[in-house]
């Protein structure tokens, strides 16, 4: 008779050891560009901060917790977190990773942006424990964030002042408009340092009207028309660069406005930025869009900004006939502007560049077609939402259920594309 082989378990130290060097060859993938580490942060940034809103919404209603400590007001909490805590990381991966590749110039070195994401990941990670602990450790997580913020600033601003290109013009927007978010920062430490709600006021008023919006219409006005013309049969490109001289000038004295608190003349830019954003979805070819799933992603991200305004302006009108008494929206144009179209466009933009860097077909699947459906049905909830008292049931059920599908939503996406995120290294080079 053969003897029996006696099986051997793998000892504790054999298991740490496979796991270890696991983990390693996933880091060595993650960290091999930029877009796959800061959209893999972005992520789990997204669900996390869902996450507490989540639980402070349910605390706030009396339901399930007990009130969660906060050292600040937690709605101005959420505003920092979605604003700078959020959305940045998609947009330093996308721009570490196509500034230079549209430019035709050498990538950003390895060790710049990992310093850019530690800072701003360690940051906003701490914030978090700053909310329970000590507005000290706020005060620390935001200096952290400034400094990877910065990092990544500057590394963009050395690529594009290295190069001669006669594209640089949209691109140069970009990057001023990322310096543009880093003051919106300095404003939230200025008000966390000194107590002045002014400050806190102006880092949202700058983060949305000075950083978020303009640059994300600046990357639609290069990129869906590009997109468009490549994908879509005897295309006509449209990209009139004074719609998008007009778009940033609304935008900035919309913003302007926002500022100064002056909401009776808010009607103004919108009408302005509701014809020329509506314009250029009808020259785009919204609806020719529709035949390629990942370009119309794009198109209807776009939509949602007319969708915003035009409730933003309706809001803004009836504020007025009603001699500034009635505000009947309430945060619904915030939130059509900020998941609507910023959510919308950042995710659809990043899934279409993990397909392209990892060689994969640009195509989404059933699933992450549906998904981005998801999302549209989380911005649907969102505003409605808003339509009804604060207090209410309906509205708790609203916010309950949004942030439930948010959070499902990315949790899909990862599992979906976070293997190629961490997958093999060679298809990006």
């Amino acid at each position: 008779m053969n003897p029996v082989k006696k099986q051997t378990r793998p000892s504790d130290g054999n298991t740490i050891a496979v796991t270890a060097k696991s983990f390693s060859v996933m880091w060595q993938a993650l960290s091999s560009a930029p877009h796959r580490l800061f959209f893999f942060g972005g992520v789990c940034q997204g669900i996390a901060a869902m996450l507490w809103w989540l639980l402070e919404l349910s605390s706030r209603f009396g339901v399930f917790f007990p009130a969660l400590p906060a050292t600040i007001p937690p709605s101005w909490a959420h505003a920092y977190l979605m604003i700078y805590g959020f959305l940045p990381f998609f947009i330093f991966g996308f721009l570490l990773t196509f500034l230079p590749s549209w430019l035709d110039a050498e990538h950003i070195p390895r060790r710049e942006y990992l310093l850019s994401f530690f800072g701003m990941g360690l940051g906003t990670g701490l914030f978090y424990a700053g909310l329970i602990f000590s507005k000290s450790i706020l005060l620390l997580a935001v200096l952290l964030t400034l400094s990877g913020w910065g990092m990544g600033a500057v590394s963009l601003f050395r690529i594009l002042r290295s190069t001669r290109s006669p594209e640089k013009g949209h691109l140069s927007l970009m990057v001023f408009f990322i310096f543009s978010g880093a003051a919106g920062l300095c404003s939230f430490l200025l008000w966390l340092s000194t107590n002045t709600p002014i400050w806190r006021h102006y880092s949202s008023v700058i983060g949305i009207w000075f950083f978020l919006l303009p640059l994300t219409v600046t990357v639609s006005h290069l990129v869906i028309p590009f997109f468009s013309k490549n994908a879509l049969k005897n295309y006509r490109l449209v990209q009139p660069v004074s719609i998008l001289c007009i778009l940033l000038g609304g935008i900035f004295l919309r913003g302007l406005l926002e500022g100064m608190g002056m909401r009776r003349y808010f009607w103004f830019p919108d009408t302005v930025l509701l014809l020329s954003a509506s314009y250029l979805s009808i020259v785009w070819g919204f609806w020719k869009s529709a035949e390629i799933k990942m370009l119309f992603m794009l198109h209807l991200s776009f939509v949602w900004f007319s969708v915003a305004i035009f409730l933003d302006l309706l809001q803004s009108l009836v504020f007025v006939w009603s001699h500034e008494t009635q505000f009947i929206l309430g945060r619904a144009p915030l939130h059509a502007l900020t998941i609507g179209f910023f959510s919308n466009m950042v995710i659809g933009m990043s899934t279409r560049v993990t397909l392209g860097h990892f060689g994969r077909p640009v195509l989404p699947g059933n699933t992450a077609w549906r998904l981005f459906w998801v999302f549209q049905i989380v911005a649907i909830l969102r505003i409605l939402s808003d339509l009804f008292p604060a207090g209410s049931l309906i509205t708790l059920a609203g916010y309950q259920s949004s942030g439930l599908l948010w959070i499902g939503g990315l949790c899909f996406w990862l599992q979906k594309y976070g293997t190629l995120l961490w997958g093999p290294v060679h298809a990006d080079q």
